[in-house]
């Protein structure tokens, strides 16, 4: 690990307490005020020249839905070369999903991006010219072979699935560009499109 890391001698780390490498470094941001989001990161040289992927693991939908949109545009406008973001996170909602908010889990953006339609109409409006986005359950039928499947079922007894597939219908994955150029998306489109293998 530390071999990866690569601490810098000549650059001190700006918070004793975030990791500060040639290869990783922790960046404090607030994701809520996307106008200080370019200033941040070039402190850190961030180069906006270099294709860069965006990883959205269910954090978009705890913002407000203006400082999401406002992210998400942020992202694509910043970037100079082919950028690609990556989004995990709920959708659909309906009368046993919104249970959550009566546990005090509050999806802010989740009634104005309702499904996948919504969803990849957004980014799209907000700036990523190529948007694909599947549910888990379309990933899990299309694309997980039966071997694997055999080797997930062996490592757990679930005897809950009927569950586990209504739970899995709410949350997608969903891959962006922002340019048509220097892509080749042919598996992408496969992956994404849940084309089945021929």
């Amino acid at each position: 690990m530390k071999n990866f890391l690569k601490y810098e001698k000549d650059n001190e780390e700006k918070d004793e307490d975030l990791i500060n490498c040639l290869n990783y470094k922790m960046v404090p941001l607030d994701l809520n005020d996307s106008s200080s989001f370019e200033k941040i990161l070039l402190s850190y040289n961030f180069d906006f020249n270099k294709p860069t992927i965006f990883i959205c693991e269910c954090v978009l939908i705890y913002l407000e839905t203006e400082s999401s949109d406002n992210l998400i545009k942020k992202l694509s406008e910043l970037m100079k070369n082919t950028s690609c973001i990556i989004v995990y996170e709920q959708v659909t909602y309906d009368d046993k999903y919104l249970s959550f908010i009566h546990r005090g889990i509050n999806l802010k953006s989740i009634y104005k991006y309702y499904n996948l339609q919504t969803q990849l109409e957004r980014y799209k409006s907000l700036g990523w010219v190529n948007v694909y986005i599947n549910d888990m359950n379309e990933i899990y039928d299309y694309h997980i072979n039966m071997e694997e499947k055999k080797k997930i079922e062996l490592i757990e007894m679930f005897d809950e699935f009927e569950e586990w597939r209504l739970l899995q219908n709410h949350y997608f994955i969903l891959v962006a560009f922002n340019c048509y150029n220097n892509i080749n998306l042919e598996e992408l489109k496969q992956f994404l499109t849940c084309q089945k293998e021929k």
